[in-house]
């Protein structure tokens, strides 16, 4: 049981491989000093909630899988069983700057929006 919180003050983005049994995650990439490469964050967890807070001028591609529960990025709304959905920015394939994004839950609610 536990959280993950990248929140509060600035902090330099490397690499993330987050696996949580029960509890919640929220990464706030508008705190971030993210580097100029493509950057990959995975999130693994049994029971739970992940919040990712994305700045609007940042290029995402999100990867999202709950077996029950709710998937909402960017006001995207998807609900119910074994739910998948796929997400990428317009400039995400021809940007240096970029954050690759791969959330798996098996009961939670994962909310991805722009700050």
């Amino acid at each position: 049981m536990g959280s993950c919180l990248l929140t509060g003050s600035r902090w330099e983005l490397r690499d993330l491989d987050i696996w949580h049994g029960i509890g919640e995650v929220k990464i706030d990439l508008s705190r971030a000093n993210i580097p100029d490469n493509k950057s990959t964050i995975i999130i693994n967890g049994w029971i739970g909630d992940v919040d990712i807070f994305v700045p609007y001028d940042l290029d995402v591609s999100i990867i999202a899988r709950v077996g029950v529960g709710e998937i909402k990025i960017f006001g995207n709304k998807e609900s119910g069983v074994n739910q998948s959905t796929a997400v990428e920015t317009n400039g995400y394939r021809k940007e240096i700057k970029r954050v690759e994004i791969v959330i798996n839950l098996f009961v939670g609610d994962i909310d991805v929006n722009y700050l």
